[in-house]
């Protein structure tokens, strides 16, 4: 039997001896010293109370790591970020550099590889014939890509981008807020159909009905490649939508047509009834033969010419037909003087009309006055009756 074990003595400190390691088989050198580095050895002794600072032959190691492996890490490093980007699609605006501008369009760099066109005709909303005109080299733009497949094919694998559709969707929300608001712009007309008149409002294609012109009876002629004030009736961005109208725009602004104003006016067209006469804002008014003057007129081409700028009065407005009729005849100081001296007319007509006005409001006071003095009589003839019969 063999004999307990005894419990080993701790030494003078207190603590437990360190184990030790067993003795190598003979012939083999201890395991730490085939390791690489010292530090490593004085890690497995335990000896190393922090991590020790690397040495000139690690430092060395791990260079030589790098230097054979830092162009593959960044080739990897860039493929997994392309593939972590969502390339461009149709519809998408992006932010893109031209580098290259020719006769057909401008060519973009916008990244992720890929370079973009624009052609001549997405270049901007109003028309344009030079590239340069809009874009240059070195311009830093944003641009929506429009292309399909096709297009891209058209555009030697480029996809198609525009400036134009950007412009457009402005235009369309600035359409919106006038509306909205109410407020006045201009339309210019561009052609002509049964209807009426196709225009363009901030460069988005729109339609004048012919009934809502402020003048029906003038002539396609006279309008076309005109600007004309209108408001917006209708817009409608899903269905391409735009109606305006003229004669809104008049009924607007009815002070300017009062009975007395004097205003400042161009011949448009000659008839032999008379001539129309555009006052402003869009508005023809009707000069006709026997308000021209208290002479005789035999031949309205002896006194007017179209494009002739005159002053002329308003005589009357009828808002419900939106006619206005005008006249130089009440400003003549001196019967005729439109044949013999119209300039002398032009310069009294504003003191000739201040006499007009005061001459309609006597009339109108005395007619008051008349119809006051009958009702008061109608009032008392009962009464008068009355004490009569008794």
């Amino acid at each position: 039997m063999r004999p307990a074990a005894q419990p080993r003595a701790l030494p003078a400190s207190g603590r437990p001896p360190l184990l030790s390691t067993p003795p190598p088989p003979p012939g083999r050198a201890p395991a730490h010293e085939n390791l690489r580095f010292p530090n490593q050895r004085r890690l497995l002794h335990g000896r190393a109370s922090a991590v020790a600072e690397p040495t000139a032959e690690e430092l060395e190691f791990l260079d030589d790591d790098l230097d054979v492996n830092s162009d593959e890490l960044y080739k990897e490093f860039d493929a997994l970020l392309s593939e972590s980007k969502p390339r461009a699609q149709v519809g998408d605006v992006v932010s893109g550099l031209v580098f290259a501008v020719d006769q057909k369009g401008a060519y973009v760099d916008y990244g992720q590889k890929e370079v973009g066109f624009v052609p001549v005709s997405e270049v901007s909303l109003a028309e344009v014939k030079n590239v340069s005109d809009v874009l240059s080299e070195d311009d830093v733009r944003e641009f929506e890509i429009i292309s399909s497949s096709r297009a891209r094919e058209f555009a030697g694998g480029c996809n198609i981008m525009s400036l134009k559709k950007l412009e457009l969707n402005v235009a369309w929300q600035r359409l919106r807020q006038l509306q909205e608001n109410d407020v006045v712009t201009t339309a210019h007309l561009v052609s002509a159909n049964k209807g009426g008149y196709i225009v363009s409002v901030l460069g988005v294609p729109g339609f004048l009905p012919g009934s809502h012109l402020s003048n029906p009876s003038l002539k396609s002629t006279d309008l076309l490649d005109t600007e004309r004030p209108v408001k917006l009736l209708d817009v409608d961005e899903a269905t391409n939508r735009v109606v305006v109208s003229n004669r809104v725009y008049v009924g607007g602004n009815k002070d300017e047509f009062k009975v007395g104003t004097v205003v400042l006016g161009t011949v448009t067209n000659i008839k032999p009834f008379g001539a129309f006469v555009e006052v402003g804002n869009g508005v023809v008014g009707l000069l006709h033969v026997s308000q021209i003057t208290h002479g005789r007129v035999a031949d309205i081409t002896k006194v007017f010419s179209e494009g002739d700028r005159l002053k002329v009065m308003v005589l009357s407005y009828d808002r419900v037909r939106r006619r206005v009729s005008l006249s130089t005849k009440k400003l003549e100081a001196t019967p005729g003087d439109m044949l013999k001296d119209p300039a002398l007319v032009y310069s009294k007509a504003d003191e000739m009309a201040e006499r007009f006005r005061q001459q309609v409001a006597e009339a109108e006071a005395k007619a008051k006055a008349e119809e006051e003095r009958l009702a008061s009589q109608s009032r008392m003839e009962p009464v008068m009756e009355m004490e009569q019969s008794t």
